[in-house]
């Protein structure tokens, strides 16, 4: 059981680094409500972890403020997800907060209770005719929003963008089952203690495997292109030369929003072709492979006397990459030093 305790402590780490990364790699609402939902979710990792050990019999002061409120703000989040994504509008959040605002006032002589041991001893002494009726109606919730998401989808169906259909039915197929899942346990669980399955194997993979393909909503469909395609290396190097031209002639790299999808259009290639060609003949995937180009563009302007005053963040803005973070990370994995550490020591 250790073992598993500490890999689902990894998992919440991984949760929060996966958070904040889609969370500053786009201001749209599509990703800052997946980057939420992952936080929460990371979050109720540790929660677990904390509500099962020893800690909590000994410091008992966050013992029950989190698993049974947070699990009424997974359908609502989910659901702005999912329609930023097939409409790309906004719904009226606020309204679907109300079951929320209800729990928390029907428990708050709960969760007024100041100190810990009273409120661990509530918990136990209550649980039975009280707060499993709360997790019912949590898991009941969460079923609930899966099934409005999937009525949502078929009902608009044709007005889902092509590349992002695989992308929908995975992740609300994952968030249905995972749902259900919880559901069983609630039931049928011995002890809370039964949930870390839960958490390890249908919450973190299912989530890893839905940011994945969040990020590339035809991965799975590139993989299968992939296997089936039979490039020869004469069309890979054609194709290659003919990626390096376009980059070097419109400075394709300076689009902070440049993808593979669009690539493809401008060179007339499949774009499960260039994937192909990038990772045999280069040795690269995309993002590496443009990053590449937009780090030799930001070393001539850190070594550039005309930008001295430039502060890092602007210079990784105008050398296409999204914010500082993302590109402190792909410079130091190219150079193997920081941007502020190759400016100095060019000017030295």
């Amino acid at each position: 059981m250790t073992f598993l305790r500490i890999a689902l402590f990894s998992l919440s780490l991984i949760g929060f680094f996966i958070a904040g990364g889609i969370f500053f790699k786009c201001d749209d609402r599509k990703h800052r409500s997946i980057s939420i939902f992952v936080l929460l979710f990371s979050l109720e990792y540790l929660n677990f972890l904390y509500s099962t050990s020893t800690i909590a019999q000994q410091i008992p002061f966050f013992l029950g403020y989190y698993f049974t409120p947070i699990g009424f703000l997974y359908g609502p989040i989910f659901l702005v997800h999912i329609t930023s994504v097939i409409f790309d509008r906004r719904i009226n959040f606020w309204y679907h907060l109300i079951p929320f605002l209800i729990v928390i006032f029907t428990l708050s002589d709960f969760f007024t209770i100041a100190d810990g041991f009273e409120r661990a001893r509530h918990l136990r002494e209550n649980f039975l005719d009280r707060f499993l009726y709360y997790n019912y109606l949590r898991s009941g919730h969460i079923i609930a929003y899966g099934l409005y998401v999937v009525y949502l989808i078929r009902m608009h169906w044709s007005e889902v963008r092509t590349s992002e259909r695989l992308y929908v039915v995975s992740i609300s197929t994952i968030y249905f089952i995972s749902a259900a899942v919880v559901s069983l346990l609630t039931e049928f669980a011995n002890s809370y203690r039964d949930f870390i399955w839960y958490y390890l194997l249908s919450s973190g993979v299912s989530l890893v495997i839905g940011i994945l393909l969040y990020r590339d909503p035809d991965f799975l469909q590139n993989i299968k292109k992939y296997l089936r395609s039979s490039l020869s290396p004469s069309e890979m190097k054609r194709i290659s030369n003919a990626i390096k031209r376009e980059f070097e002639s419109k400075k394709l790299f300076l689009k902070r929003d440049m993808c593979v999808n669009e690539l493809a259009d401008l060179i007339g290639e499949a774009s499960h072709k260039i994937s192909q060609t990038l990772s045999v003949q280069i040795g690269q995937n995309f993002n590496d492979y443009i990053n590449k180009f937009r780090i030799e563009h930001a070393k001539s302007l850190l070594v550039d006397p005309k930008h001295d005053h430039f502060k890092i963040e602007a210079i990784a803005m105008d050398s296409g990459f999204n914010n500082k973070v993302t590109f402190y990370k792909a410079f130091t994995k190219e150079t193997g030093t920081t941007p502020s550490a190759y400016r100095r020591a060019k000017r030295s």
